[in-house]
């Protein structure tokens, strides 16, 4: 997973210092990868410390435990299953049933979460239906369809949002979300760019954006969101009665 972070971040700084962008703008988002790495290296070694000893289940069982709690309505869970982050080329193949449930509900989970006012799975959708092809895909760009225009709305909702929020994650993430429009609006056709106003204004029926879960864990384009170990409410539980 660091090895997919690291390669993300390599991404977004060649986004960053495309076209001779501000050297301060540079310096912040090396600041801030800095401060993302150490971090996530300290935040290895605690897991590593309260894990030893510790039996996991395997690749299989590790999958049906996030689906569980997805389906029992766990938000961390929902987001973790349905942005595909769960799944790895070593264990998507372990448990087809799981796999083939998540193509019938990974899409109406994610969508879920994103009336719901969550700020990660709205980025998560913008980057599935952008039909940007430079960026690797991921599960969810497979159940999901391309549409640049919802694309548009959903990354400017997302920065109305970042809007009211001051702080140094915040400021990071509404650049990279401007170059990813600009991005957007470059493979996009005339009208998808006109129709992005109207999808806009639908949005509005949804719950506000809450930038509450927002950190230096927050980035594009990458299927790999945040979730705490302890995090997943229902994954210790016994198995409950789960649809598929």
């Amino acid at each position: 997973e660091m090895a997919d972070w690291l390669s993300e971040r390599g991404r977004a700084f060649e986004l960053v210092t495309a076209n001779g962008q501000d050297t301060r703008l540079v310096d912040t988002f090396q600041r801030t990868f800095e401060e993302q790495l150490a971090q996530r290296e300290n935040g290895l070694a605690a897991h590593e410390r309260r894990c030893e000893g510790v039996a996991l289940p395997d690749e299989a069982g590790l999958l049906r435990h996030w689906r569980q709690a997805a389906v029992l309505g766990d938000p961390t869970a929902m987001r973790y299953y349905a942005s595909g982050t769960a799944f790895r080329w070593s264990n998507v193949l372990a448990a087809p049933d799981v796999q083939a449930a998540y193509r019938s509900e990974a899409a109406s989970m994610a969508w879920s979460l994103a009336r719901q006012g969550d700020l990660l799975m709205t980025l998560r959708l913008a980057s599935a239906t952008s039909s940007l092809t430079r960026f690797r895909p991921g599960l969810l760009d497979e159940v999901v369809e391309d549409d640049p225009a919802l694309a548009l709305a959903l990354y400017r909702r997302v920065l109305w949002a970042l809007k009211q929020d001051d702080r140094l994650d915040a400021t990071r993430l509404t650049n990279e979300i401007r170059l990813r429009i600009d991005l957007i609006r470059q493979v996009a056709t005339p009208e998808q760019i006109e129709d992005a106003a109207r999808r806009l204004r639908d949005l509005d029926a949804w719950e506000p954006l809450s930038t509450k879960g927002l950190g230096r864990g927050t980035y594009l384009d990458s299927a790999r969101l945040p979730a705490s170990p302890a995090a997943c409410q229902h994954a210790g539980r016994p198995e409950a009665d789960v649809p598929g």
